[in-house]
């Protein structure tokens, strides 16, 4: 059985292959990336997006390094047929819920306290300490929990079905006891309040002033280089509605310059041999069109056959946005990566005062769009099209309700303060009657 120092070998190995298709696995201390761990991936995530896929993966590690603090080797023994214990299940859940370094830290603890596992070199006063810490741990969000959780169940699964090829009714009963143990832990997200889903959004106003203040001859623009691709990727999360990968993936071949010269096809190319990012974006939403203005589109192109082929680099792929300055990573000319859209929104919210991201300058133009809507008198079938293809919503879903809210709450904010004013200004002209009134039956008894 693995000890419990070696927890902390599991790690995730990525290997772009020549067809352009990311290859995962998860490796211990040897390199070796074990049997079941290489079939449940490429059965469960053969055509899951490499980010997600990414994600997935780190949860399904932070998983078996708790099996393994808690003595408990999955792959090993599940082979025999033999189940996680509750007791064992119960620690993984409450270590999910906390970071990392708590969660590892509160297994080892538990399970030393137990006497579960040798050698860990714990005093009993360490025991104590550490275990006096628990309500003072780091807690993640309850979409990570549940995320942690989900790797758990799927896993396991796998790992039974792979193994366990005639169940006798008590491997039928430990199963479900397992998977009924895990998906019962799984926490309810809290239901965002209309306020704080609405609010999201900046008023046009803002948007503007953004767009002034990245403007490349601006006397405050705060990047020292690089000025108009900045610009004009701040332009495209505004004006455009499009999500972060989607903008980090665009090709000259995904722009339309005939006609009014102002749409954007935006597609869906996995594993593309042509991105060498080691981290390549993807594109979460259906196939779609966005249209952007067309003084926008003219100055993406301008970019591209002016600025973008300086660079020697940007003749060996049609990325739009590139990199201007030679890194450890990347020369000159690469493919902007998605920690550079990152860097560069971050920078906009030191700068502006206002912390901005890809989804926030999405919400603002989908309200935006519901403003225009309501002024030019489009149907609710009009408006949700337009919705719709603009931001490659799939069909059902609320993702307009949401955004509109922020348009609702304005004018609901607007009518109370009417209201109210109307009711104050009635309640102090009142006010001031009953206090002049009084005054004057003061003075007529001579009490003045």
């Amino acid at each position: 059985m693995l000890q419990s120092h070696q927890y902390n070998t599991l790690r995730l190995h990525k290997h772009k292959l020549d067809t352009g298709k990311m290859f995962f696995a998860i490796v211990d201390e040897f390199e070796f990336p074990g049997i079941e761990r290489t079939l449940f991936i490429s059965r469960k995530y053969a055509h899951v997006a490499t980010s997600s896929v990414e994600t997935c993966l780190y949860d399904l590690i932070f998983f078996l390094r708790c099996m393994m603090l808690c003595g408990f080797e999955l792959d090993e023994q599940m082979s025999c047929g033999i189940l996680p214990p509750r007791l064992i299940i119960k620690r993984f859940v409450e270590a999910a819920a906390m970071s990392q370094n708590d969660a590892f830290e509160y297994i080892t603890v538990k399970t030393a306290a137990g006497n579960k596992v040798k050698n860990l070199n714990l005093s009993d006063r360490q025991i104590s300490n550490a275990l006096s810490k628990s309500n003072k741990r780091k807690l993640v969000r309850v979409k990570t929990k549940n995320d942690r959780i989900d790797a758990a169940i799927a896993y396991t699964e796998f790992l039974y079905n792979h193994h366990v090829k005639r169940p006798s009714d008590q491997n039928e009963k430990d199963i479900d006891r397992v998977i009924s143990d895990l998906r019962m832990a799984r926490g309810r997200p809290g239901k965002s309040s209309t306020r704080a889903s609405a609010v999201k959004g900046l008023e046009f106003e803002e948007v503007i002033a953004i767009t002034e203040k990245v403007a490349p001859l601006a006397p405050d623009n705060p990047f020292k280089s690089a000025k108009w691709r900045n610009s004009l990727l701040i332009l495209l999360y505004a004006f455009s509605g499009l999500r972060r990968g989607a903008v980090a993936k665009l090709k000259i071949s995904n722009l339309d310059l005939t006609g009014n010269a102002d749409t954007i096809r935006i597609t869906r190319t996995p594993n593309d041999i042509e991105d060498p990012r080691h981290n390549p974006p993807s594109q979460k939403t259906r196939e779609h069109l966005a249209v952007i203005p067309s003084e926008l589109m003219a100055e993406i192109k301008d970019y591209y056959e002016y600025t973008r082929k300086r660079f020697p680099e940007s003749k060996k792929h049609t990325f739009i946005f590139v990199t201007e300055k030679n890194n450890a990573k990347s020369k000159a000319g690469s493919p902007v990566s998605l920690g550079v859209h990152n860097w560069i929104l971050n920078r906009m919210s030191e700068a502006f005062g206002v912390h901005l991201h890809p989804h926030r300058l999405r919400h603002s133009f989908a309200s935006l769009l519901e403003m225009l809507a309501k002024k030019s008198g489009w149907s609710d079938d009009q408006t949700w099209n337009v919705h719709n293809e603009q931001h490659g919503w799939a069909v059902g879903s609320q993702m307009r309700l949401l955004y509109a809210r922020l348009q609702i709450l304005k004018e609901m904010h607007e009518a109370g303060r009417q209201y109210g004013s109307e009711i104050f200004k009635n309640r102090q002209r009142m006010i001031r009657e009953k206090t002049s009134s009084d005054a004057s039956d003061l003075v007529d008894k001579g009490e003045g």
